[in-house]
C-alpha cells in the first residue's frame, strides 16, 4: 500500500497541485511568522529547551526531543528557529493535505490546492508559529494524524487498519489537538463512502462503517496505554493541565453535558469562551459557509433517501456526528479550554 501511495504522489497531478498550493499559500499567509521571531507563552522560556511534555500526555513528543538532543545537537538542547521550524510545519501540512485529498477522493487539482491552502491557514497551524521550539514536532503530529486516518479509511487488510490506528495514537502522543482533524477526515470519508455505494448490500455498508469507530477507539486505547507505560518508565505522572489528568475520571453525566456543549458551540459559537476563534465579523463568514454546507447536506440526503429509507437514515446519522468530531476536544478535556 505504501508503494502505491508513493507512486500516486509521483504521477497524480492532483497531489502535485495540492502540495505546491499548500506551500505557496503557507509561505504567503505565514510569512510574518517565518521570517520574524514571535515568541508566545512557552516559547519565550523554552528557546533552548523543550519544556514539559510527558506530564501533559505528550509522551511521543518527549521521546522525539530526547532523540533529537542526542542525535542532532549532541545533547545540548533544542532551538526555537523561525525559518527552519516554520518550514517544517508547512511541509508537513502540505504532505498531510495530500493524504487528506486521497481520503476524500478529490480528483480536481484546484480543489486539492484549495483544501491544502485552507489547512495551512487554520488557527491551530498559525498559532504554532508562536511556539517554534516545538513546531517541527507539531508538524509531525499533523502528518501522523493524516496518515493514520488514511490507513483507517483506505487499508485493504486488517493489519493496515491496525497500523492506521496506532499511527493515529502516536499523533495524539505528540499533540492531542490533532484528534478532531483525523476524526473529521474519517467521518467525511464515511459520508462519501455511504453516498457512493449503489448496491443494496446495506449490511456490508453498516459493517464497513462500524469498523471505523472501533479503530478510533483502538487508537485512543493505544495512546493512553503508551502514555501510562512511558510515565512509569520515567517515574512520573500526569499534571493537572486542562483536564488531561482527569479524562478517565469524569462521570457519564459530565461527558453528556460536554457533548451538548460541543453541539452548541458548533451551531452558535460563544464569544466568551477561551477557544472562540471568530472575532469581529468573521463569525458571519462561518455562518455563510455553514449555510452552504447545510444546502449541500440536504441535497445529498435527498439523493440517499431516494435510494432507500435506511440509506438515508445512515447518512443522516453520519452528518449528525460532524459537530461531535470537530469539537471532540471539548468532550475529551472539558469546556474551559480548546
Amino acid at each position: 500500500m505504501l508503494e502505491k501511495t508513493v507512486n500516486r504522489i509521483k504521477e497524480d497531478i492532483v497531489i502535485r497541485y495540492t502540495f505546491l498550493g499548500t506551500l505557496i499559500v503557507g509561505l504567503i499567509s505565514q510569512g510574518m511568522g517565518l521570517f520574524n521571531t514571535y515568541s508566545s507563552h512557552d516559547d519565550a522560556i523554552a528557546l533552548f529547551s523543550y519544556g514539559e511534555t510527558y506530564g501533559i500526555g505528550r509522551w511521543l513528543t518527549d521521546i522525539i526531543f530526547r532523540l533529537a538532543q542526542h542525535i542532532l545537537v549532541n545533547g545540548d538542547g533544542t532551538l526555537s528557529l523561525p525559518l527552519f521550524n516554520g518550514l517544517m510545519i508547512i511541509v508537513c501540512v502540505a504532505v498531510s493535505a495530500c493524504f487528506a485529498v486521497g481520503i476524500l477522493d478529490i480528483h480536481d487539482p484546484l480543489r486539492g490546492a484549495f483544501i491544502g491552502g485552507i489547512m495551512v491557514c487554520v488557527p491551530t497551524i498559525t498559532c504554532f508559529f508562536g511556539y517554534r521550539y516545538n513546531a517541527a514536532q507539531y508538524g509531525l503530529g499533523v502528518l501522523f494524524a493524516a496518515i493514520g486516518a488514511y490507513y483507517i479509511c483506505k487499508a485493504q487488510h486488517v493489519w493496515g487498519y491496525i497500523i492506521g490506528a496506532l499511527i493515529l495514537g502516536c499523533s495524539a502522543g505528540i499533540y492531542q489537538g490533532f484528534m478532531p482533524f483525523a476524526l473529521s477526515l474519517i467521518l467525511f470519508w464515511c459520508i462519501g463512502y455511504a453516498d457512493s455505494r449503489d448496491d443494496d448490500d446495506t449490511g456490508r455498508l453498516i459493517r464497513d462503517l462500524l469498523i471505523k469507530p472501533a479503530l478510533m477507539l483502538l487508537s485512543v486505547i493505544f495512546y493512553f496505554l503508551m502514555n501510562k507505560l512511558y510515565l512509569l518508565s520515567i517515574d512520573s505522572r500526569l499534571l493537572e493541565y486542562r483536564g488531561i489528568d482527569s479524562v478517565a475520571e469524569v462521570s457519564v453525566r459530565e461527558y453528556l453535558l460536554r457533548v451538548l456543549i460541543a453541539y452548541k458551540q458548533f451551531i452558535i459559537p460563544t464569544r466568551e469562551t477561551l477557544f472562540y476563534i471568530y472575532p469581529s465579523n468573521i463569525r458571519y463568514v462561518y455562518y455563510f459557509f455553514g449555510v452552504i454546507g447545510c444546502i449541500c447536506m440536504v441535497m445529498l440526503l435527498i439523493r440517499n433517501y431516494r435510494k432507500s429509507i435506511l440509506r438515508g437514515v445512515i447518512v443522516t446519522a453520519l452528518f449528525a456526528l460532524i459537530p461531535l468530531a470537530t469539537n471532540f476536544m471539548i468532550v475529551l478535556t472539558g469546556t474551559e479550554y480548546m
